[in-house]
């Protein structure tokens, strides 16, 4: 999870990932300017600035906040989890109530050109029936959870966009996880 500080009447934010402080990015107004600024003083700096943040440390003036996914890293990681290596590997459990199966406490690592994703994967299988039992034997990856968010992605069919809903109202709206909404990618 990436967060972002932002300082009192500074053009200035810095970008950095509590698990990779070394690889932070400055940005004045938006623009990655890290090549013109980065020296050892600002890397001590900035190692000491983040390390305070994550012990708790209160900084007057100073502002931290998390960085949501973009829309390219969303679709990537929906595409990595939709693959046929990885969906197969998926352990899935049936959700009676919702009438479907779905990955539920089963965080999965996802590695993408951004880096690498702990989320867990939401799924809807298809139904085939035989005579007593029911089994899953189509996937469609619908979203996934990360760092207090769901992040639904990509348009589907009144019937599955209801079951999203269900979904997240059963299992995520009185935890307060925030409900975004990605379009897919082309």
């Amino acid at each position: 999870m990436k967060k972002e500080i932002k300082m009192r009447a500074s053009k200035y934010t810095i970008e950095y990932d509590p698990a990779k402080q070394w690889d932070y990015r400055i940005k004045r107004y938006g623009e990655d300017v890290s090549h013109k600024l980065r020296t050892n003083v600002m890397d001590d700096i900035v190692f000491y600035l983040t390390e305070n943040i994550e012990n708790g440390v209160v900084l007057d003036g100073i502002t931290v906040s998390k960085i949501m996914l973009d829309s390219i890293t969303a679709n990537e990681i929906v595409n990595v989890l939709q693959s046929k290596g990885n969906s197969d590997n998926l352990k899935w459990v049936e959700n009676h109530y919702l009438n479907t199966f779905i990955t539920m406490d089963i965080p999965v690592n996802v590695i993408t050109r951004n880096g690498d994703y702990c989320v867990m994967p939401i799924l809807f299988f298809k139904r085939r029936y035989r005579t007593t039992e029911s089994f899953p034997y189509k996937r469609y990856v619908l979203g996934f959870v990360y760092e207090g968010s769901v992040y639904e992605v990509g348009k589907y069919t009144l019937t599955t966009s209801k079951l999203f809903t269900n979904l997240y109202n059963t299992y995520f709206a009185n935890n307060k996880y925030k409900r975004v909404y990605i379009p897919k990618c082309k």
